[in-house]
């Protein structure tokens, strides 16, 4: 599962993706960049009807174009990740 939206508030760029859960390390989100701002991680599970979730922003950081990494941090492989990320031009505008 990866969904990816582009949206715009306020004439910033937004990207957001939902993506599969994996192990801690190396994640694939596509449409991310690696000069892009990492703006929030979200770990979202369910059971019995009930969805938890779990801030992981601070464990994970942009590590290449299209991945996020957090080597070492919490497993996410038993539900999804909500990323979402600022968009940043390549000179900074």
């Amino acid at each position: 599962m990866s969904k990816y939206k582009m949206t715009h508030f306020t004439g910033v760029p937004i990207g957001a993706a939902l993506v599969d859960g994996a192990a801690a390390g190396d994640v694939t989100v596509s449409g991310l960049e690696a000069q892009d701002k990492l703006l929030a991680v979200y770990s979202l599970t369910s059971s019995t009807d009930v969805l938890s979730t779990a801030d992981l922003t601070d464990e994970f950081s942009v590590s290449a174009d299209d991945t996020i990494d957090n080597t070492g941090g919490t497993s996410s492989e038993n539900g999804a990740l909500l990323v979402i990320w600022q968009k940043v031009h390549p000179n900074g505008l």
